[in-house]
């Protein structure tokens, strides 16, 4: 008996020590509770440029057993609203970590709570955001601010979506864990060198007091409530892009990474109104092509430009582009030496449904394309492959590019008629992204994708 009772407290202890193993195996769960999340924005015209606010709050920060504090906050904005960094001045890093940002960089205002000096809702105050320098190359915009009384700097990097549906992705970063995060109410300026933003418009801090409003809600105090106005030197450009199509509500998410639990995070989702008065929108592209030889029969090359001008001013953007076809004259036709010693890009390379570039053979090239935005500080420049075939399919198209943090792709169909072999060009679902010029170029080399009527006329 009393071998069988050492037996069975001896397996005891192993099961006992088995289950400590199991419990610090297992990964602790995401605690952080996300108590508030909105995002909306001031009007809901369809192409106009509103102010956006976002707002989100959590429920155990830094508090409880065991406490959370927010790493990471990723706001993901709907599809079709947009942005252009470049409708004000960028702040240099250098001078952001002088609290020295200039004040037409200044992009908005951000309110910040945090559990500080005892008070797990204490009201830091309202700082300025401001428009930064990219700093990596998969990040499109940059914006930054510094949270009051705790003085440290809070980087929101910028991303497009390109593996889904192109829309855009900030995240709160580098929060830090000894101030957990309470609550953030983001705001940004549809026109940021309006008057309307005059009394929140801050002017150059210093490391010793960086621009803000420690313990406000507002940031007023930037002219002592309104009697002290801070008028900007910029002309009066939009940040901003509603959507342009009438649709909605739109989808927004959040997502937060916690230093105690980053592989958990927690996820919350909420609505963006539906945008509306498409009845408002105007849309008035301009498209111009030639071939590059005038030879009969023979390879040619193909030159194309479309252009859709973006209204900088006041006035609502214009509809994106949604689909095009290109029907080309009758007797334009798919070069019967096209495919000679080339290879098709498999979809699988071309990483559609991934944020990585593609990763198409050069063999497959036969052709280049650039796309003109005034979000953007130069062209998107990007190479056009022969795409696997599909059933139906047979003559696709991959135009990818990359840069800016924008790893783009698209795909083109090129499809012949059956009886008269007359070419029909067609790019559909293209995303809500605002360009202003889109010029493709097909290489006329011998074996170039397209070929010349047979005689000679005027097409």
């Amino acid at each position: 008996m009393a071998e069988a009772g050492k037996t069975a407290r001896l397996l005891a202890t192993v099961c006992a020590a088995a289950a400590i193993c199991a419990a610090i195996a297992v990964p602790a769960q995401a605690m952080e509770t996300i108590t508030k999340f909105e995002v909306k924005p001031s009007t809901t015209q369809t192409g106009a440029h509103p102010d956006f606010e976002s707002r989100f709050g959590f429920g155990n920060h830094g508090t409880g057993n065991p406490g959370e504090a927010a790493q990471d906050v990723r706001v993901h904005l709907p599809q079709g609203l947009f942005g252009n960094p470049n409708a004000v001045s960028k702040c240099p890093s250098d001078d952001f970590a002088l609290a020295q940002c200039p004040t037409d960089a200044q992009v908005g205002v951000v309110v910040v709570r945090a559990n500080y000096g005892g008070d797990d809702q204490n009201l830091l105050g309202a700082a300025p955001l401001y428009n930064m320098d990219s700093r990596s190359e998969d990040e499109t915009a940059r914006f930054a601010f510094i949270a009051p009384v705790a003085n440290i700097p809070i980087n929101i990097p910028i991303r497009v979506r390109t593996e889904s549906d192109y829309g855009l992705t900030m995240t709160v970063t580098g929060i830090p864990q000894v101030i957990p995060l309470a609550e953030a109410h983001i705001r940004v300026w549809g026109f940021p060198a309006s008057a309307d933003n005059d009394s929140e418009r801050f002017l150059k801090g210093s490391l010793a007091k960086p621009a803000g409003c420690p313990g406000e809600a507002s940031g007023t105090c930037a002219s002592n409530a309104g009697s002290n106005p801070h008028p900007s030197a910029l002309p009066i450009v939009p940040l901003t892009v509603n959507p342009t199509t009438c649709a909605g509500p739109l989808k927004v998410s959040l997502d937060v990474t916690t230093y105690q639990d980053e592989t958990h995070p927690a996820h919350a989702e909420a609505s963006y109104p539906a945008t509306t008065g498409c009845y408002e929108q105007s849309f008035d592209p301009v498209f111009n092509a030639t071939l590059t030889s005038d030879r009969t029969d023979s390879p040619s090359g193909l030159e194309m430009q479309l252009k859709a001008t973006q209204f900088l001013g006041l006035a609502n953007s214009p509809s994106s582009l949604r689909s095009a076809t290109l029907l080309l004259p009758e007797g334009i036709s798919i070069n019967p030496d096209a495919a000679d010693g080339q290879t098709s890009c498999p979809d699988a390379q071309a990483h559609f449904d991934s944020a990585a570039p593609a990763a198409c053979p050069d063999n497959s090239k036969i052709g280049t394309f650039d796309i003109e935005t005034p979000a953007l500080d130069g062209s998107l420049v990007g190479s056009i492959y022969i795409g696997e075939p599909k059933p139906g399919d047979q003559y696709r198209a991959f135009m990818v590019a990359s840069g800016f943090g924008i790893n783009s792709k698209l795909v083109a169909s090129f499809v012949p008629d059956p009886r008269t072999g007359q070419l029909t060009i067609s790019v559909a679902d293209l995303p809500q992204v605002p360009f202003e010029k889109f010029n493709l170029h097909l290489f006329a080399s011998d074996r170039g994708l397209v070929a010349t009527p047979t005689r000679c006329a005027i097409y």
